[in-house]
């Protein structure tokens, strides 16, 4: 089982292995977390303001942006 976390301006990223690996945003100033993924995901890379992951159902890397939205496919998983 891996586990991915980041942090970024007060804010924590991280795949929780608990919740099906899902990706969410903690915020430390204001204590709320943000599911920003909804589906099993590692390998959690920042690059300005998206989030980039490799979606393990899909088997291929998902770009979203760091305030949620839609994911979107980047390149497949070799």
């Amino acid at each position: 089982m891996t586990s991915s976390i980041l942090a970024r301006d007060g804010q924590i990223f991280y795949s929780n292995a608990k919740e099906n690996s899902h990706i969410y945003r903690y915020s430390i100033e204001s204590d709320l977390q943000f599911k920003v993924v909804p589906e099993r995901a590692d390998y959690l890379h920042l690059i300005d303001n998206n989030l980039y992951y490799l979606s393990k159902d899909k088997k291929i890397w998902m770009k979203v942006p760091v305030q949620g939205g839609k994911a979107t496919p980047v390149i497949e998983s070799f």
